[in-house]
């Protein structure tokens, strides 16, 4: 859809990038965890279900985080910022360890 607007007005939608802002971020290898932040902090707070947040939210293991941005970046998304949910020294270093480097670019 965003292509169409793009040539609609006269852009290349290849020079575009396509970018996903605010993706909320969480990696554990605890479930209980990431349920936790899921039901306890994002759900009531973006007024969402905590398993629709799940399957659309890079919250949880790195697994789940790995699927879930794979998923984005095979859609087209180029870039997308991140915004760890608590200790974001710590979460961004685990993200650049365990999930970075297994979403296809």
């Amino acid at each position: 859809r965003l292509d169409g607007h793009l040539e609609q007005v006269g852009r290349d939608p290849a020079a575009f990038p396509d970018l996903i802002a605010t993706v909320w971020l969480h990696v554990t290898p605890s479930a209980a965890e990431a349920s936790a932040v899921l039901a306890d902090v994002l759900a009531p707070t973006l007024r969402r279900d905590p398993q629709e947040l799940a399957a659309r939210l890079p919250v949880g293991t790195p697994e789940h985080c790995i699927a879930v941005l794979s998923a984005y970046a095979e859609a087209g998304a180029q870039r997308m910022l991140l915004w760890p949910i608590r200790n974001p020294t710590t979460q961004l270093d685990v993200f650049a360890e365990l999930v970075a480097p297994h979403i296809p670019r």
